[in-house]
């Protein structure tokens, strides 16, 4: 695999093919992982729920300010 053809292999990744790249004397897949970002949030910040939910409030409420605005 080369850099020029990198595109190609995510793409088969992404429709499901199994991909393989050997790298010394590792084999290492490339597969599509469904991530939502409550997961993100909670695994690399260790965020709680309650900060989640809190966070996606604050997200809404300022989204509806600058959609109103005409900013967004």
């Amino acid at each position: 695999m080369n850099k020029k053809n990198l595109g190609r292999w995510l793409a088969a990744a992404s429709s499901g093919e199994d991909i393989g790249i050997i790298c010394g004397a590792d084999i290492i897949g490339l597969r599509r992982v469904e991530v939502e970002s409550t997961d993100y949030a909670r695994c690399q910040y260790g965020a709680a729920p309650e900060q989640v939910a809190a966070l996606e409030q604050a997200t809404d409420r300022r989204f509806g300010r600058l959609k109103r605005s005409g900013e967004l």
